[in-house]
């Protein structure tokens, strides 16, 4: 997954709490700069971002206007937790910092325009690294974890019969399908080309269930241009051991990989679904 320690920036502007908050505007204006740290003997007191800078009288100085409550994240916070904080605390700026050293800045927009990397532009899912994240904290809850993982089947005929422009139509209707088809416990991406994974907070049968329905839907749906679409689907359930494994990431990676490769059968064998049955988590993290 990836961290903020990634994204932040070194390159932020740091101020003297005796500098006049005229200086400081036209410092921020020259620099292109959306805050700045108010830093004393290498102590930082406090932090002015545009917002406080534009309410502030220009006469005053840095010291009366600056905010001293300053939100700091550790750099190996995944993305999408720092958007979670920051979304909680109405932060435009967090500070990265591991125990007493500063790494860095993280602004809203250079989190936002990260974040917009994860996005699939074509169907609008996100891609795999939401899955793991999401993967990760149902395992630190303690809770049961499956995964489902959809191939469509003739893909590569649809895309030469139709051509890719409806080939790609074809990819953005499944993923609307999908989101509407899916529970409000589940977690979908796109996790390449013609591949879609759900995350589902529950156990193996429910989630049987829910690639039968799936299978249904796609069966009844009236796809564009008359193509007939269908998925080949594998399953498989974790069932947590007592003790939560040492490495989440892998956890998910290998079930991901097995429900990749249960698809795969579904296909061989011609049949829509193939299921792993649970196993435990420590034999396969």
């Amino acid at each position: 997954m990836h961290t903020v320690a990634s994204i932040c920036t070194q390159d932020y502007l740091a101020v003297s709490p005796l500098d006049g908050v005229r200086k400081i505007q036209t410092l921020v204006s020259e620099k292109g700069m959306i805050c700045c740290l108010v830093r004393e003997n290498d102590h930082i007191q406090g932090m002015l971002t545009l917002k406080d800078l534009l309410n502030a009288h220009p006469n005053r100085i840095a010291a009366d206007v600056m905010t001293t409550e300053l939100p700091m994240l550790p750099p190996a916070t995944p993305l999408w937790q720092a958007q979670e904080i920051m979304d909680t605390l109405q932060a435009e700026v967090v500070l990265v910092r591991e125990e007493k050293e500063l790494q860095g800045i993280l602004t809203r927009t250079r989190l936002a325009q990260e974040l917009g990397k994860h996005t699939d532009l074509l169907t609008g899912l996100y891609k795999s690294d939401f899955l793991y994240y999401q993967g990760c904290n149902l395992l630190a809850e303690g809770q049961e974890i499956s995964i489902i993982f959809l191939d469509i089947n003739n893909f590569g005929e649809i895309d030469k019969t139709y051509g890719h422009t409806k080939g790609d139509l074809i990819l953005t209707e499944v993923g609307q399908l999908l989101k509407t088809v899916i529970p409000d416990h589940a977690y979908l991406c796109r996790f390449g080309g013609d591949e879609f994974v759900i995350l589902l907070a529950a156990y193996l049968p429910e989630s049987i269930h829910l690639a039968q329905h799936l299978g249904q839907a796609f069966a009844s749906h009236p796809f564009p241009f008359g193509i007939t679409v269908s998925v080949s689907t594998g399953i498989v359930g974790g069932r947590r051991s007592q003790s939560r494994p040492d490495n989440p990431l892998n956890m998910i990676t290998n079930l991901i990989n097995r429900a990749s490769l249960e698809s795969t059968k579904a296909k061989k064998i011609d049949s829509h679904i193939s299921v792993l049955d649970a196993v435990e988590i420590h034999d396969i993290a």
